[in-house]
């Protein structure tokens, strides 16, 4: 298994949360503009759907969570089994 190193875990966990913010902060800046404005209004209509899109794609966090922890912890393995197997252990 030449080639998998810890390091290359790093990019994972790094678009993960950079994802997770920016879906935090975006849905709390679009919570914000629709408290603004008034119902049946075209902008009020696109800010909701915006508002929407993030909702339902933050509904998928938890696959996204699952399997970026799995990639890592698959990642991990495969690593100390080839320090152990290079070892001798």
């Amino acid at each position: 298994m030449a080639g998998v190193n810890i390091g290359d875990l790093t990019p994972i966990a790094m678009i993960l949360l950079v994802a997770i913010i920016a879906i935090s902060i975006g849905g709390t800046v679009l919570q914000a503009i629709r408290s603004t404005q008034t119902a049946d209004n075209a902008d009020y209509n696109i800010t909701n759907a915006g508002l929407n899109a993030f909702i339902t794609f933050s509904d998928f966090f938890t696959v996204i969570v699952v399997v970026a922890v799995a990639a890592i912890v698959i990642g991990l393995v495969r690593w100390f089994g080839t320090s152990t197997a290079s070892t001798g252990m």
